[in-house]
């Protein structure tokens, strides 16, 4: 790697490390598990560098990586995230009630855990990463219908476990 690849790689991974961080939270729901799987995504895009620029959009191309290294962890072997309250926070925003809130995110991160892989990467990234069923299926590997029949099945789940309130403005 010459010495400006390396500039475009700092460069880039200051403002993408945030977002890519962010994501992974999203996804495992705790934050050592999220360092973990970010610093593992990230190690990839680092040795993966000159691909990753010439892409359309690398921050893309390293989301990606983020949802198929954590959708492969989960397939080896999934378990169940605990997760902590201070981590909670980041999630749903807080409001002037901050007990409601707390009850609210523990809910809700509960019940995401409660999920399937596919099925909460899917709710992840539609209403985390706000992104469009397209987006959604090119990064999962599947088609459209299966992430919008996985978020409506996901979704069912979560009201059905009384947590749906948490998703303000969410319908299936």
């Amino acid at each position: 790697m010459n010495t400006n690849e390396g500039a475009d790689l700092d460069a880039w991974l200051d403002g993408a490390m945030p977002r890519i961080h962010g994501l992974a939270y999203a996804l495992t729901g705790d934050q050592h598990a999220a360092e973990d799987l970010s610093q593992e995504a990230l190690a990839t895009v680092v040795s993966k560098w000159r691909t990753v620029s010439r892409a359309q959009n690398s921050t893309a191309y390293a989301r990606k990586i983020v949802v198929n290294t954590f959708l492969s962890q989960k397939r080896k072997r999934w378990t169940r995230d605990v997760v902590s309250d201070a981590a909670v926070t980041e999630l749903v925003p807080s409001t002037d009630d901050h007990a409601d809130d707390v009850v609210d995110r523990d809910a809700l991160l509960e019940a995401l855990s409660g999920l399937p892989p596919r099925q909460r990467t899917a709710v992840t990234l539609r209403y985390f990463e706000d992104l469009p069923d397209v987006e959604i299926a090119a990064l999962m590997g599947c088609s459209v219908s299966t992430v919008r029949s996985s978020i409506h099945h996901a979704l069912a789940a979560l009201r059905a476990g009384s947590v749906a309130h948490t998703f303000k403005g969410v319908s299936s």
